[in-house]
């Protein structure tokens, strides 16, 4: 089967500024309402999260309707798992695609209920200083009702589109053709002082309809994977791969990390008719989408961790494979 390569993945970016104008007031405190960013609070031009996730949307879309790609619609479920993941960020006061669990995007998204394949994009601004950790852990308090700036939400997308190769994964990910969903996390942390502003892109593809996956499997069960791929796609095959259980993570380990690494191992890949394959993959082709069906048992070799089920799909025009789902299932030790 074919492989992604790791510079179709994203990258993480940051940005440092100094505290702006009524964070340096003496004994400033945060409360939920509050307004951030680098204009200060007298800034006209302030949105609630809800509002700041749909002008991201519409920055992202300018950028892709530039370069003559189709627009993206925001996708609630990769939404979900964007903004879990923004929080944990802004709480703790890290940037990267593993969380504190260990856990990577194509995770996230599956325990979130995606079905599709995702690809991440993550961004934060902070003020200069690290407050000392928290009781809880943190470094940062999330707020809960935040408002931010316009001019922060166009330097976030504009830091990310204006990547030049071969360090240009976020902007690849804005315009790629194949992305049709994005899910937008935004979150702002603060000690009362500094502050962090949190951001995710979780890029979507959404080409079919697949139904669910066991999150968590074990030996000698019967794993089916089914489902319909969108009018004009084919089934090209599926992987299945496998990656080490997920261990804790340090903050400073995850900010250490650019990208996040593919599953470590294939464990074997299944073929539609007329190819030989592992176990006999039940295929439909029709114009409307072709329907398919897979039975995968977990056998005795198997080790402990996570099995990553990857669809693969020729596209209508027949002039690429793409992955068009990404879903992981847990083998426990």
């Amino acid at each position: 089967m074919r492989q992604l390569t790791i510079c179709a993945l994203s990258l993480a970016a940051t940005i440092v500024f100094s505290a702006p104008s009524w964070a340096q007031q003496s004994g400033a405190q945060l409360t939920p309402g509050d307004s951030v960013g680098t204009a200060g609070v007298t800034e006209s031009k302030q949105l609630t999260i809800k509002q700041s996730r749909q002008y991201m949307l519409d920055l992202i879309n300018r950028d892709r309707k530039r370069k003559g790609v189709p627009p993206v619609t925001l996708d609630p479920i990769a939404t979900s798992a964007g903004q879990t993941h923004a929080k944990e960020m802004a709480a703790k006061g890290y940037l990267g695609h593993y969380d504190v669990l260990g856990h990577k995007p194509w995770q996230r998204y599956t325990e979130a209920g995606g079905s599709g394949y995702v690809a991440e994009n993550t961004y934060n601004m902070h003020t200069l200083q690290q407050p000392a950790q928290l009781p809880d852990g943190n470094r940062y308090t999330v707020l809960p009702n935040p408002h931010l700036l316009k001019n922060d939400l166009e330097q976030a997308e504009s830091n990310l589109f204006n990547e030049v190769p071969p360090n240009d994964g976020h902007r690849r990910n804005i315009l790629s053709p194949d992305h049709d969903g994005v899910g937008i996390g935004i979150a702002v942390g603060t000690n009362g002082n500094e502050y962090i502003i949190a951001i995710t892109q979780e890029f979507t593809d959404n080409k079919g309809a697949f139904d669910p996956l066991p999150p968590q499997i074990q030996i000698g069960q019967e794993i089916v994977v089914s489902g319909k791929l969108s009018p004009g796609y084919q089934l090209h095959g599926i992987d299945l791969k496998w990656d080490s259980p997920p261990q804790p993570m340090a903050p400073q380990e995850i900010s250490k990390l650019n990208t996040y690494a593919l599953p470590e191992k294939q464990i074997a890949s299944y073929w539609p008719p007329p190819y030989q394959s592992p176990e006999p993959v039940t295929l439909i082709r029709s114009s409307d989408g072709d329907k398919f069906k897979l039975v995968i048992k977990p056998q005795p070799s198997w080790e402990a961790g996570i099995y990553y089920v990857e669809i693969w799909a020729n596209t209508p025009e027949g002039k690429k494979t793409v992955a068009v789902s990404m879903r992981t299932m847990i083998l426990p030790r």
